[in-house]
């Protein structure tokens, strides 16, 4: 079955000075997918899904912030690759 991803961010801190992260959500429970932090440039992260995620058809939402409020981020596009 379904037990492993990868998932690629692409992501610009346009400057910015905090931490940033991006997180994949289920779009209707608070199931967290994947959490990283993300720099300029590519990003990527594997792992094995979730219990929750392994076999199954979920939708996701995708979910960025920073530590600093001001900070103005520039967010490419981000890819999910599973097997």
């Amino acid at each position: 079955g379904v037990v492993s991803y990868r998932f690629y961010v692409s992501w610009n801190k346009n400057a910015g000075s905090g931490t940033h992260s991006v997180q994949l959500i289920s779009q209707t429970t608070s199931d967290v997918l994947v959490t990283m932090n993300v720099v300029n440039g590519r990003n990527i992260t594997t792992g094995t899904l979730p219990a929750f995620y392994q076999d199954q058809l979920r939708s996701v939402k995708l979910q960025a912030k920073s530590t600093v409020s001001t900070d103005d981020p520039i967010f490419y596009g981000a890819r999910l690759y599973y097997k």
